[in-house]
């Protein structure tokens, strides 16, 4: 190769420690990259585990990216260190234990995922509209049951 010659960038999922996340319909699938064709990844059957780019794409609904992380405390072979640090580790929890949390501990030390955070503000926020339903259902049917009270015959059959 010509000293001048421009070199292209590597393929973001070859390089070492990135954080990969591949869509799928309704989440995304996250990972760390090895550097080596392989992505290491939380699945909920499997466990920890280190599989295929190919593997870890199926059922993909459109483009992996790298999920950039500017204030990195782990970065390139060190993430990927502390990733391998915890391959057959079968303890996935939807919402307190999964590969978006798996990969951002690799990378940041931090357990955190945005898709739990974010489902669990819509969750809160159909919990206060269901309160708010099930209030104006209760007063409804109150309405409706209650005696009503106003002009009509009188209870003791005489005349007012």
């Amino acid at each position: 190769m010509c000293p001048m010659e421009e070199q292209k960038p590597a393929k973001a999922h070859m390089v070492p420690g990135s954080h990969l996340k591949s869509p799928r319909y309704l989440y995304s699938h996250h990972g760390i990259s090895t550097g080596e064709g392989t992505v290491i990844e939380y699945d909920r059957t499997h466990g920890i585990r280190e599989v295929t780019i190919a593997e870890f794409e199926r059922g993909s609904s459109g483009q992996t990216e790298v999920i950039p992380h500017p204030e990195a405390l782990y970065v390139g072979s060190e993430a990927v260190r502390r990733a391998r640090s915890r391959l057959g580790e079968r303890h996935y929890d939807l919402r307190y234990n999964n590969c978006e949390q798996f990969a951002n501990w690799c990378i940041d030390n931090a357990h955190v995922s945005e898709q739990v955070e974010r489902a669990t503000r819509v969750s809160e926020g159909l919990g206060i509209a269901a309160a708010v339903g099930a209030a104006a259902l209760s007063v409804l049917c109150f309405l409706r049951l209650a005696p009503r009270r106003g002009p009509g015959p009188s209870q003791d059959g005489g005349s007012n």
